[in-house]
């Protein structure tokens, strides 16, 4: 895959992932970005007077942090992509909808699931499924009490 198309896919990636920040800024020209930037963002090079100044703003973010990332850290990105964009649309839309539930949750709130999630990873394969078969059966018992439902 040649460099631009892999440094696009990568900032898609990013944008779906949800890593983003949103910054308002005002429109900035192509060449007053970085060098860096300019290399990882030259798939929008000709279309970027046309982008609006959020987008814009987005995507210089989500460059400098893709720019940032270590060779590890970008294969894992990739290989989160390749999974992602293998997911049917629905269950794209219902995995960005949940990543803005999450970046609205308190800071407090975020500590708590990432703890819940960590015992999670943690526990003996048996436990997980004892554990997804109790929500199973709760999710056919009360799916109106269900969050998100």
């Amino acid at each position: 895959m040649n460099s631009i198309k892999h440094n696009v896919l990568m900032l898609v990636c990013l944008l779906w992932a949800g890593i983003l920040f949103t910054n308002t800024a005002a429109a900035q020209e192509f060449e007053s970005l970085s060098s860096d930037v300019q290399s990882t963002l030259s798939g929008f090079k000709n279309s970027w007077s046309t982008i609006d100044a959020d987008k814009q703003a987005r995507l210089i973010n989500g460059a400098q942090r893709w720019n940032n990332l270590d060779a590890e850290q970008k294969q894992t990105a990739q290989k989160r992509f390749k999974r992602f964009s293998k997911l049917p649309k629905a269950q794209q839309r219902d995995a960005a909808v949940k990543i803005q539930r999450y970046k609205k949750l308190s800071p407090n709130k975020k500590t708590q699931l990432k703890n819940k999630f960590d015992r999670y990873k943690n526990m003996k394969p048996a436990q997980r499924q004892q554990l997804q078969q109790r929500y199973k059966k709760q999710q056919r018992m009360a799916p109106s009490r269900m969050p998100g439902r």
